[in-house]
């Protein structure tokens, strides 16, 4: 599987990572390197102790990432999470905008796992 496929099977955004990456070499190197940012960890770990701040820095850094790699899926619900807590309040939207970020994040990590076994 090529990184393009990667990216036609998530129904992302190749050709605008390609854009702000130059190569599809960067792409795919930042593309894999996803799998080992501690962004989404953290963001799990900052919900889980309730500390808001923390889950809106590391919602915010993935939202960042995610936009970076034409991640739209990714980056959007991380969007969504990241202004649920700006007012610096875990909310029950705040969990609902979670679920969506999992679900996006595994998606993503799937695609990465089976291209790079």
């Amino acid at each position: 599987m090529t990184i393009q496929e990667c990216y036609r099977c998530l129904g992302e955004d190749y050709a605008g990572a390609l854009d702000r990456l130059v190569t599809a070499e960067r792409v795919e190197k930042f593309f894999k390197r996803l799998s080992k940012d501690q962004n989404f960890s953290l963001l799990c770990q900052a919900i889980e102790e309730e500390n808001a701040e923390g889950a809106f820095c590391a919602a915010h850094s993935l939202k960042g990432l995610a936009m970076f790699l034409g991640l739209e899926e990714l980056s959007g619900a991380a969007s969504a999470l990241t202004e649920s807590l700006r007012d610096g309040q875990i909310t029950q939207e705040a969990g609902a905008f979670l679920v969506d970020v999992c679900e996006a994040y595994e998606k993503v990590l799937k695609v990465i796992d089976t291209f790079y076994d």
